[in-house]
């Protein structure tokens, strides 16, 4: 049996088909909307931004905990220096260049700059860009911390993860597993208990937590009883959630996260915000 971190691969290649078929089924592969990515079957959609970074102050410190900063604002430790950076949400950051914090707000936008999709910085309010293609650690564990009491499957799980990551390409022992072809995109699937979503797919779990920065959560994944489904596009910097009204609502009152109810028509391309000025190209 073949294992991705803390997730069983599926080898055979029937059951990659049955667990997916309600998914290819909801997703327009032509869309770009908040349906198109995390299935087009729900009548309530969640986004959870992933958060920019920054070197901590002294205004943060001293540390009450590896996770949580004098001011309750999460914190990380960086290998092999010890920095220590802090989370930054959009809202900050939005805020503080004079922009709308919304739903459907945008990295480029509210930050002024399309370079700031690749690289760059706002000294004193960001240092790192939203992490893209993967939810953080932490949000994917408070997520599915959020997530669980609203499916009767939590022991049950999938999770789709593209095929195209340089950990995976070349790896030998993956090479003849069947795929999951979404959006045009080529899945592994894996299966297992709501909690593997913690454990990244390119971690050793044997290692010590500073590896933290390696972690990578899975592009799709769902109970087997569908009450849910969370998406995280390769290239995205948020992660999409379709379920009930309540699962919706308990993510979005879920303080730990920066979570919006937003539309499922939503578009999701890096010049779809509506309320903020699209800066030009550059």
């Amino acid at each position: 049996m073949l294992q991705l971190g803390a997730m069983r691969l599926v080898e055979d290649p029937l059951l990659v088909s049955q667990a997916g078929s309600w998914l290819l089924a909801a997703i327009d592969e032509s869309s770009v909307t908040v349906g198109g990515l995390a299935s087009d079957s729900f009548e309530h959609y969640a986004r959870v931004f992933h958060p920019a970074m920054r070197e901590a102050t002294e205004a943060d410190l001293p540390l009450r905990s590896e996770d949580e900063s004098a001011t309750g604002v999460p914190v990380q430790r960086r290998a092999p220096y010890g920095v220590v950076m802090r989370e930054v949400t959009w809202t900050e950051v939005a805020h503080t260049n004079g922009k709308v914090a919304h739903a459907g707000m945008q990295w480029a936008s509210i930050t002024g700059s399309f370079r700031f999709l690749e690289r760059g910085s706002q000294p004193g309010l960001w240092d790192e860009r939203p992490q893209q293609g993967s939810l953080p650690r932490r949000l994917a564990h408070v997520l599915s911390q959020s997530l669980e009491p609203f499916t009767g499957t939590p022991n049950q799980c999938w999770f789709a993860v593209w095929e195209g990551y340089g950990d995976l390409v070349g790896l030998r022992a993956y090479r003849d597993l069947p795929r999951l072809a979404i959006a045009g995109n080529y899945m592994l699937l894996g299966e297992g208990p709501l909690d593997a979503i913690t454990a990244s797919p390119f971690s050793d779990p044997g290692h010590q937590p500073l590896l933290a920065d390696r972690y990578r959560s899975p592009n799709l994944w769902w109970p087997d009883d569908h009450a849910w489904c969370v998406a995280t596009g390769i290239d995205f910097d948020s992660t999409y959630l379709g379920a009930s009204a309540e699962c919706v609502r308990a993510v979005t009152d879920e303080p730990q996260l920066e979570a919006m109810r937003i539309p499922k028509d939503q578009k999701v391309t890096w010049d779809s915000d509506a309320l903020n000025p699209v800066p030009p190209r550059e």
